[in-house]
């Protein structure tokens, strides 16, 4: 329930918290208020109960702190795509080293020198998966607002490349010569080395006409598209392919199927494949589990170590093993349910895992009490990481470094990489 506040005392934000919200501590517990940067003065008016303390659900600012900055895009505030446009790039990156510090101090890893976040910069999102409906005013397309289902329209986007952000004014003429996609569904973009992908997901499962297969072929001619897709729930329907869809990356060709899972930006991947490389230096054979379509798989094995790629995706491992050659075996297996147990991971000179956001728990306790030399962690989740990490730890592993790395620009997303070694 909505509560009015108190308004003759404005509060000061000190801090920000996980989701981006400033912080300001109130005398009943702290009040998350949306959009506010660490020194700003404001005046809460109306809140609502958010876990331990309150929300700020109506209020206004009365003086700016150091830290706050003009939003660059008119959208921002109503778009669910961004939360940080109105805080300073450097407050940012110091905001994401001690959210990742934090995780970790609550796993009472207190004396980790947590390395400075490696920052992507805006215009660099090479993926991006927008929404579209279709309304009696005709299509939205864009991204679903803060906490809502609603759409916000959009022609523009200033995280994404300018290769993405062309396509954007298109798409609302294509979607209304393309009766099959009825009402709504979604559309994602990549931009990969050979061009971009374009996947079209339709509300409802439909055949495309032959008058659609030849607009989209000619769209995807006009537009230079690598390929494009249609994909229902029946599966997917490549409509065109004018060249393969590749990326290239430490001297690997990564040949994804399509819409498979990529990190969001190339800056960001390769901060986090040089990492791996660096850290699995000196290793004859590795093991990289979860290892999707091979983003630090392939570029291990160009890089002259021979590789064992485990994932559940059997499609993804077929584009890992005919983009690897002969150092690279792979395995389907599902790693949450079933972790390659301790006794197996005996030939290996250095494990790498990179798993969903739940983390690798069961994983991790099986490397745990293993003898494998060299581990290296990759996470979205800085809270399900910290927990890894501590199982390794507990098990005889020395974190070497921890590096936050912020490829998700103006939202409160963050990457990391780990490097462990065995203890002797």
């Amino acid at each position: 329930m909505d509560t009015k506040m108190d308004q003759s005392n404005p509060v000061e934000v000190t801090r920000l918290g996980a989701r981006g919200d400033g912080i300001a501590d109130g005398p009943d517990g702290p009040i998350y208020i949306p959009f506010s940067a660490p020194g700003d003065l404001i005046r809460v008016l109306k809140t609502a109960s958010r876990g331990d303390g309150k929300v700020a659900v109506q209020s206004e600012l009365v003086s700016s702190g150091a830290g706050r900055t003009d939003p660059p895009c008119p959208h921002f505030g109503t778009c669910g795509g961004c939360s940080l446009q109105h805080v300073s790039v450097d407050l940012i990156a110091a905001f994401k080293r001690e959210m990742l510090a934090d995780a970790l101090s609550k796993r009472g890893f207190t004396d980790i020198d947590v390395a400075e976040t490696v920052s992507v910069p805006a215009g660099t999102r090479r993926r991006a998966r927008l929404s579209c409906i279709k309304t009696i005013k005709g299509w939205v397309i864009g991204f679903n607002e803060r906490g809502t289902n609603r759409i916000t329209g959009i022609e523009g986007c200033l995280i994404l490349s300018p290769a993405l952000t062309a396509l954007l004014p298109g798409l609302k003429k294509l979607l209304n010569d393309l009766p099959s996609m009825g009402r709504g569904g979604d559309i994602q973009l990549t931009e990969g080395s050979s061009g971009v992908e374009a996947v079209l997901f339709p509300e409802k499962p439909k055949d495309l006409t032959l008058d659609e297969r030849y607009l989209l072929t000619d769209w995807a001619e006009e537009n230079d598209l690598s390929r494009l897709v249609w994909q229902d729930r029946s599966g997917a329907d490549p409509v065109v392919e004018r060249r393969p869809f590749v990326l290239r990356i430490k001297g690997a060709t990564l040949a994804p199927p399509a819409a498979a899972f990529l990190q969001a930006s190339e800056d960001g991947e390769e901060a986090i494949v040089e990492r791996a490389l660096t850290a699995a230096k000196g290793a004859r054979r590795v093991a990289d589990l979860f290892c999707g379509c091979g983003t630090i798989s392939l570029p291990l094995a160009a890089a002259g170590h021979s590789v064992h790629a485990v994932e559940i995706d059997r499609a993804l491992l077929a584009a890992v093993q005919r983009m690897g050659g002969g150092n690279v075996t792979i395995e389907a297996r599902d790693l949450a349910r079933s972790p390659i147990p301790t006794a197996d991971l005996a030939p290996y000179d250095a494990v790498v895992f990179d798993p969903p956001r739940a983390g690798a728990a069961d994983q991790a306790t099986e490397i745990a009490a293993s003898t494998v030399p060299t581990v290296v962690a990759v996470s979205c989740n800085p809270a399900t990481l910290a927990r890894d990490l501590r199982i390794l730890a507990d098990g005889g592993y020395h974190i070497e470094s921890v590096t936050p790395i912020d490829q998700f620009t103006w939202s409160s997303h963050l990457e990391a990489v780990a490097v462990l070694r065995r203890e002797d």
